[in-house]
């Protein structure tokens, strides 16, 4: 029996904010040294500052002590919350819309697939770009938030909070487009077909690691040219395409995947958390908004 009946994006809002927020706060540290792994440079004599993500996060707390690694929370908290209520709340709307112009049941894969785009680029343009674009140059100046706005806006304007907006908009639509995807046909798979079936948390998380897992192996050269493009050194680009062409002629093809690793401890226990945090809040938000 298909399965049209639409779920609300009011409720989708409210619980993917607190999702979003729980989230970020288990895995920025993680988040902290993917950036600067992405932005360090390869030095003359061949030798780079950090080794890897677990000499970087080493150093930094060194350097700081351990709240060093909380760097930027702050200013990325205030974006994580309403980043995931756009997210999970944009998936719904267009999700239901869908639903409404095609024959599709809502847990169709290609539906979620195209559902879970719009939603990444709705969320990439609003949100994500200056968000990532104010981490980015806190964590390279290593500064605080009010000094590092500041530079921004001196040095380039309001358009400095939109650096790289093209390829955030990009990596964000197939980054959700690919979460979403596997997250239903995991959800598939565990309940069979069977519509009323509702996951436990823990299942709601092993879809989420599967689903970060997918996404993050295959979109994150896009994240690479983002963090590049939102850099201090962004400059010295003529845009993304140019990234591209002097990344690969500068350090190799292998350089997309720099962060990797790193990207990898943070978005796959980060995709866990958020998918099952959201699963158990929304069945609370829903019942108490009736």
């Amino acid at each position: 029996m298909a399965n049209k009946k639409p779920s609300n994006p009011v409720v989708a809002l409210i619980s993917g904010g607190i999702a979003g927020g729980i989230e970020l706060t288990c895995t920025w540290p993680s988040e902290y040294c993917k950036t600067l792994l992405q932005l360090q440079r390869t030095m003359p004599d061949g030798t780079k500052e950090y080794k890897g993500m677990f000499d970087c996060a080493k150093q930094q707390v060194m350097r700081h002590g351990p709240i060093g690694l909380y760097r930027g929370y702050l200013p990325a908290l205030l974006f994580a919350m309403p980043k995931a209520g756009v997210r999970f709340g944009a998936f719904q709307f267009f999700q239901n819309n869908m639903i409404k112009i095609t024959t599709k049941d809502k847990d169709d894969p290609l539906l979620r697939l195209g559902a879970g785009m719009l939603a990444g680029g709705i969320e990439g343009a609003l949100v994500v770009t200056p968000q990532d674009t104010i981490k980015t140059k806190l964590i390279e100046l290593n500064t605080t938030v009010g000094r590092g706005m500041k530079h921004m806006y001196r040095h380039g304007g309001i358009k400095s909070f939109y650096q790289g907006v093209f390829p955030t908009i990009i990596k964000q639509s197939s980054n959700q487009g690919l979460r979403f995807w596997t997250y239903g046909v995991y959800r598939d798979f565990i309940t069979k077909g069977d519509k009323n079936y509702k996951m436990s948390t823990i299942q709601a998380i092993g879809g989420g690691l599967c689903a970060g897992t997918c996404a993050t192996c295959l979109n994150n050269p896009l994240d690479m040219i983002k963090t590049r493009m939102q850099g201090v050194s962004a400059k010295e680009y003529n845009g993304a395409f140019d990234c591209v062409k002097k990344v690969l002629k500068n350090e190799g093809p292998l350089a997309f995947y720099k962060g990797l690793f790193s990207r990898l401890s943070r978005v796959v226990p980060g995709q866990g958390i958020v998918f099952g945090s959201y699963e158990t809040i929304a069945r609370y938000v829903s019942n108490t908004m009736g």
